[in-house]
């Protein structure tokens, strides 16, 4: 205890409990106290008590959310920016460079793809990231349908089946990724293989 701690002699506890005092009457009838620790420890006790103690007021809880609820086809419409804000919008010449399988919960299976995507800039052309979340299982019936389709449709674009049993099989295959405005994502067969079939 910070009394305790103090261990004050005769004289500095009278002069500690006249401070206290002088506290309370000018605090009133508003109930706003300092902790006592802090009080001796601060040493407020040789300052003046504040002139103008306000009541505490209590916040009020925020009100409920009144907006109605989403439909599933809206839900699905908002759920755009599958990719970073920051990701350019187009289509890219690109590569898997990356693909982890992570369960950030029970209810949740999630495919982090990172891609290598070719880009043309003022000192010519270079390469960035672009990492994408593909939710294959999620608590939500519409989110887990999208990463699903999402799922199906990568696999597509690099000839894969759907029967990949590890997510590193499909690092290092070339496609076409598109970000749209709305930063939803869909791909493409390599731009090599659409001139090889022509």
């Amino acid at each position: 205890m910070a009394y305790e701690k103090l261990s004050p002699d005769a004289g500095l506890h009278a002069h500690m409990v006249d401070a206290a005092q002088r506290w309370r009457q000018a605090a009133g009838d508003v109930v706003t106290r300092m902790n006592l620790r802090r009080w001796i420890e601060e040493e407020q006790y040789d300052c003046d008590p504040p002139t103008a103690f306000e009541p505490k007021v209590r916040k009020t809880k925020p009100k409920a959310d009144t907006t109605p609820a989403l439909t599933a086809e809206e839900r699905l419409q908002a759920w755009a920016g599958e990719v970073s804000f920051f990701t350019p919008r187009g289509t890219f010449d690109a590569e898997i460079d990356a693909a982890v399988v992570e369960n950030p919960n029970p209810a949740e299976t999630v495919v982090v793809v990172n891609f290598k995507i070719q880009r043309e800039g003022e000192r010519g052309a270079y390469r960035s990231d672009v990492e994408q979340k593909i939710y294959v299982e999620h608590a939500e019936a519409e989110v887990q349908w999208r990463g699903r389709q999402l799922w199906r449709e990568l696999l597509d674009a690099i000839g894969k089946d759907a029967d990949v049993e590890d997510a590193e099989e499909v690092m290092f295959w070339p496609l076409r990724l598109k970000v749209a405005e709305n930063g939803m994502v869909s791909y493409l067969p390599p731009a090599s293989s659409i001139r090889a079939a022509a």
